[in-house]
């Protein structure tokens, strides 16, 4: 799962853990690429506007806009 707030971080990935998923976390969009490509998830639990990336496509060439 990919979120910069800590605590959604932290809630989602315990929840997630407890019913016996195991569970990679990323605080930016390019962490998320990177563990997306190690891991092989069968899910991505994503937020589309991370600090370094904006948009549901999470399009690593596309930079969030400063607007």
């Amino acid at each position: 799962m990919a979120d910069d707030e800590p605590a959604i971080v932290d809630a989602v990935s315990r929840y997630l853990r407890h019913i016996g998923h195991e569970v990679r976390t990323a605080t930016t969009a390019l962490q998320a690429l990177t563990a997306a490509r190690t891991f092989m998830p069968e899910l991505i639990l994503l937020d589309v506007m991370l600090p370094d990336r904006a948009g549901a496509r999470g399009d690593p060439a596309r930079p969030r806009s400063s607007s």
